[in-house]
């Protein structure tokens, strides 16, 4: 008789073990429900994120880079990235100037929303393309991102002397690239808001 009972109280306490361990099992699953609902809500949210595209009129590149090779990575990656719906491209400061100035061939040619300037350049180099842009009244106010491979802190003193808006070296890795890409993009034209920009939704 004794042995019954004690069988008895045995599967009643097995019985109870079994219970608490069914409620953990429902809890620990409700939570790994939840924390893989949290994780599809960041990467949705990530999605519709980089979907976004710059508001108001096409956004527009001034590309200023000397090496055919490193401006074809450049512009491959500016397009797969969507970063800009026109992307122009000089090989020389001079040109960079004629440009900015609608002077000659480039009479027609739209105001950039930035600027991307390479430091060693034939003819006129980097840092005198941004002094004259950041001495003239009119163009001053055009973000314009040093993109070069030096990583001389003259370079890098002197440009932000002169009022760059941001300095990069330039990565060689194409996936590093397109990360960098990816912030310049993020920031400078979707993220940071321009006078014109304003001028625009003004008009609205």
């Amino acid at each position: 008789m004794n042995d019954d009972a004690d069988n008895d109280a045995a599967g009643d306490l097995s019985d109870d073990y079994s219970d608490d361990y069914d409620d953990n099992d429902g809890d620990d699953n409700d939570g790994k429900i939840e924390r893989e609902k949290d994780v599809e809500r960041r990467e949705a949210g990530r999605r519709e994120e980089s979907s976004e595209e710059p508001v108001g009129r096409a956004a527009v590149i001034l590309l200023v880079e000397d090496d055919e090779a490193h401006a074809t990575h450049i512009m491959r990656v500016l397009e797969e990235e969507r970063v800009a719906n026109r992307i122009y491209w000089v090989k020389d400061g001079a040109e960079a100037l004629d440009f900015l100035y609608h002077r000659g061939r480039y009479a027609e040619v739209p105001r950039p929303d930035l600027v991307l300037l390479d430091l060693r350049l034939p003819r006129v180099n980097g840092h005198e393309v941004l002094l004259e842009i950041k001495r003239s009244e009119d163009l001053r106010v055009i973000p314009v991102v040093v993109l070069t491979t030096s990583e001389r802190e003259a370079d890098i003193m002197s440009t932000y002397i002169s009022y760059a808006n941001s300095y990069i070296v330039k990565p060689i890795d194409f996936e590093k690239l397109r990360r960098v890409i990816a912030h310049i993009k993020f920031w400078w034209l979707i993220w940071n808001r321009h006078p014109w920009q304003m001028e625009t939704e003004s008009l609205r």
